[in-house]
């Protein structure tokens, strides 16, 4: 309950408030309804007020508009005017500039575009800036402007500025204009160019005058009448008219051309000109173009050029050429002038006399030096030819053409004389158009028909450019083909004559060395021959010592070999048996040669007789064995020799063609060595020619073996293959003789008993032929010294049968001594032995009466021979010896 009467006395609480607002509410509607009587009077009140002024608005409306519109007409005109003239203002070609006259001074209020130009766009940023400011360093600027705005006028003036504000200078031409009430427009008109030109076109008129003045040819200028009206000084010098004497053209064609028919000629042709130079002046269209008719009218302009041709024809009808007039001094001389006219824009005409007299006659004098020059040229037989920088050639002389062609000009120096498709390295010519210097050269070339030559090269500048450098060489070339084949032989002779001296030098050595070696060798032979006398026959002792003899027979045919090469002793040619040699030869190849190679002989002891010198056929056969040797000596091989017999003459052998009819011993040595390059088999024989290495060989051995086979009128052939081997075959004619019988050494020497007179300076030689012959039965008088000798001949002449005296004695030679001996006794026989001699041979010994000359070493028998036959040819008797020999 309680609960209730507290939920309702809430409730009437709420109650009496809405209540209240309700009754406020209904005092304020009360209160509206009130104004909004109120207003509605107001409203009828306003509605009769708007009604009048709407009426009177209208009425002024009306008038405005029409006001309005009267305004935007005149703004419109106003702005087009200004736009007009803002138009105008930018267009102005010369930069403008707006002054304002504000509190005493000037403000930059306005500019044109050409005023932003000029000063690069730096005046836009000095709008509203006082002109004091801004003309501080220029005041005469600053009073030019108040003297215009002042004195309301114009004003005009050129002066050189300076405005630092914009970073400008140069020649202006100024205008100061006033405009009403308070501006000043500035014209800046930039005539540095202007200034430039003219001060430039004085400068020009003043060279002209001067250039005219010094000028070193005659100059004159006539007016459109024809009258003379400037004639330089060198006018007055050539000619020695005055402008007085030629102010009338026909005054100066009167004075010049005296010969009234030149005179016409010569007014013809000028009038001619100077029509030609009245059309070209007013620039009369030509059309230079062929027309229709032009190709008959004009007959001579056919081929290629035929336009280019036709065109320069047509010109010539429209631009003179210069003429040459021969005209008279006042001096009376007469001198050939070329006239050029020139046509003036103030229709005057410019003349240039060129005074060509002098050069006539040095045309003349240089066209007689040109034909002297072209007949020196054509008589130089060195080649010539200048060459551009793409190595072109541009000339080449009559000689060069006849070598390599009449075709060579503008085909590249390399193609034409080297064969080349790229430049020669080094190139002579590339040298000089590299430094500008002189550069020589050796080059091989080849003429257009295939000739190979040599030239000896000088490349020149022939002409530069204005910078120094070279434009074109020029190169002279010489044949030196012959000279360089000389040049060769020369130096081939030349180590011939060297190798010769050498030989010469080696002979001389030769023959002292021989001398020595044979006394030393007369010395073992000597002992040994003693020895083997006192020895039991078929002992071993005496088997050695005859090894030794048989060595010592080698070494003393050595000894020979030596002298008959160096040209010492004669050579001594017999009948011998041809397979002996070889067989001979061979044992000394067998015992020397390297052991990787191996022999095979076929020696034919029927091969036959021949007529040689042993000692060179065996020297023949060892050289050929050598030379096979060292041709296998690094990868051994075979050695073949052959021996047998052929005849010669039958046409079916091709292989014996160069041998006479006739039997020949055909001796073969083979190898299976590297063999002989096909460039050096036509070669090897050459004296001095080899193929070895220095110091290995001379080239004498088969040049050697060459002559010794065609000194006895035999040949000699050779063939070989690379890397397979060599085959010589040597022919020598088969003798029908018979070969001595070699004499047997075995038998013991023959025995006398005359008185013998032996002198040699080696004191073994002497002690040996004392006791040799003492054995032998003789009675021997030995002795060293040939100047004692001589005395004891001289005391007991009858008491010597006969005298073996060596050549090589000191104080008194073999051969003095065996003159002083014949004087004293002339009929003593004597036989003088010697190692070496180049004072006596056998021809002149036997001219002195000398029996008999012998080569040392001598063998104790075949002297005991010699001696024995000497003296039983002398007796005329012959006695026989307790040893059956002849006595």
């Amino acid at each position: 309950m309680e609960k209730d009467f507290k939920i309702k006395g809430q409730l009437a609480d709420e109650l009496a408030q809405l209540q209240k607002k309700i009754k406020e509410q209904e005092e304020i509607i009360i209160f509206c309804r009130q104004k909004e009587e109120t207003l509605q009077n107001i409203q009828i009140n306003l509605e009769y007020i708007i009604r009048e002024l709407t009426t009177d608005l209208t009425e002024a409306k009306n008038k405005l508009m029409q006001e309005i519109a009267e305004r935007r007409h005149t703004e419109k005109a106003l702005r087009e005017s200004e736009e007009r003239l803002r138009a105008q203002y930018n267009g102005m070609p010369i930069p403008t500039y707006t002054w304002q006259f504000i509190d005493g001074d000037f403000e930059l209020v306005d500019y044109n575009d050409a005023g932003l130009a000029n000063s690069d766009g730096k005046i836009a940023c000095l709008l509203r800036t006082k002109a004091s400011k801004i003309y501080s360093d220029s005041p005469e600027i600053l009073e030019d402007m108040r003297r215009c705005f002042n004195e309301r006028t114009t004003i005009c003036k050129e002066m050189f500025y300076h405005f630092k504000s914009v970073d400008k200078e140069g020649y202006f031409a100024t205008t100061y204009a006033y405009v009403p009430p308070d501006l000043v427009l500035v014209h800046d008109e930039d005539i540095t160019e202007r200034k430039r030109f003219e001060k430039e076109l004085q400068e020009s008129e003043e060279r002209f005058r001067q250039i005219a003045e010094l000028s070193p040819f005659p100059i004159a200028i006539l007016d459109s009448g024809g009258r003379y009206i400037y004639i330089n000084n060198k006018f007055i010098d050539v000619f020695g008219y005055t402008l007085d004497e030629v102010h009338k053209g026909s005054d100066w064609f009167k004075l010049v051309f005296p010969d009234p028919r030149y005179r016409r000629q010569a007014m013809y042709i000028w009038k001619s000109d100077i029509a030609k130079i009245d059309k070209a002046a007013n620039k009369t269209p030509v059309d230079l173009r062929f027309t229709k008719g032009d190709e008959n009218t004009h007959k001579g302009f056919s081929g290629e050029n035929s336009q280019e041709r036709f065109s320069k024809a047509r010109m010539d009808e429209i631009a003179p050429k210069p003429r040459v007039f021969k005209i008279r001094c006042k001096d009376g001389s007469f001198r050939d002038i070329i006239f050029r006219p020139v046509k003036m824009k103030d229709d005057k005409l410019f003349i240039l006399y060129e005074d060509i007299t002098e050069r006539k006659r040095a045309e003349k004098a240089l066209l007689k030096s040109e034909q002297q020059l072209s007949g020196i040229i054509a008589s130089i037989t060195d080649h010539m030819s200048i060459i551009d920088e793409r190595h072109k050639i541009v000339w080449a002389n009559d000689v060069t053409k006849t070598s390599f062609g009449n075709d060579i000009i503008g085909k590249n120096c390399h193609a034409v004389f080297r064969r080349r498709d790229k430049v020669c390295d080094p190139c002579p010519v590339s040298q000089t158009f590299s430094d500008g210097q002189i550069h020589e050269n050796e080059i091989d070339v080849i003429s257009a028909d295939g000739k190979k030559m040599v030239f000896w090269c000088d490349s020149n500048v022939a002409t530069r450019y204005e910078d120094g450098r070279p434009r074109m060489v020029v190169e002279i070339s010489r044949d030196i083909t012959e000279r360089k084949h000389a040049e060769e032989m020369k130096a081939k002779l030349e180590r011939q004559l060297q190798q010769s001296q050498k030989m010469e030098a080696l002979g001389t050595l030769a023959g002292g060395v021989a001398h020595d070696f044979n006394n030393i060798l007369s010395f073992i032979l000597g002992y040994t021959e003693l020895t083997l006398h006192d020895l039991p026959e078929g002992s071993s002792v005496q088997y050695k010592m005859k090894e030794i003899l048989r060595a010592c027979n080698r070494a003393k045919d050595i000894i020979k070999q030596i002298l008959i090469f160096t040209h010492q002793i004669e050579h001594e040619r017999k009948p011998v048996q041809f397979h002996s040699i070889v067989r001979e030869a061979l044992k000394l190849i067998k015992v020397s040669g390297p052991a990787n190679i191996k022999i095979h002989q076929d020696i034919d002891p029927k091969s036959g007789v021949v007529i040689a010198d042993p000692t060179q056929i065996h020297q023949l056969v060892v050289n050929l064995c050598s030379n096979a040797c060292y041709a296998m000596r690094k990868t051994g091989g075979t050695l073949t020799v052959k021996l047998g017999r052929i005849e010669a003459g039958n046409d079916s052998e091709k292989e014996h063609q160069n041998l006479k009819a006739g039997r020949y011993a055909k001796l073969t040595i083979s190898d299976t060595g590297h063999g002989i390059k096909p460039n050096n088999l036509e070669r090897i024989f050459d004296p001095f020619f080899t193929t070895k290495a220095t110091g290995k060989g001379t080239g004498l051995g088969l040049s050697m073996v060459h002559g010794i086979v065609k000194s006895h009128n035999g040949e000699i052939t050779v063939k070989s293959e690379p890397e397979k081997g060599t085959t010589f075959d040597v022919y020598l004619p088969i003798s029908t003789q018979r070969a001595a019988a070699e004499k047997s050494k075995s038998e013991a020497p023959p025995k006398g008993k005359e008185h013998i007179l032996f002198v040699d300076d080696e004191k073994h030689l002497v002690f040996i032929a004392e006791e040799a012959f003492e054995r032998l039965g003789y009675r021997v008088t030995a002795l060293t010294d040939s100047v004692k000798a001589l005395e004891i001949f001289r005391q007991r002449p009858s008491e010597f049968d006969i005298v073996v005296t060596d050549q090589t004695l000191p104080n008194m030679t073999g051969d003095k001594l065996a003159a002083e001996l014949m004087l004293i006794r002339p009929d003593i026989p004597i036989i003088i032995s010697t190692g070496y001699s180049d004072l006596i041979t056998k021809e002149s010994s036997k001219k002195m009466g000398i029996r008999e000359l012998i080569m040392k070493p001598i063998l104790i028998h075949d002297l005991a021979l010699t001696i024995r036959r000497i003296l039983d040819e002398e007796t005329g008797s012959s006695q026989v010896n307790d040893a059956g020999m002849c006595q």
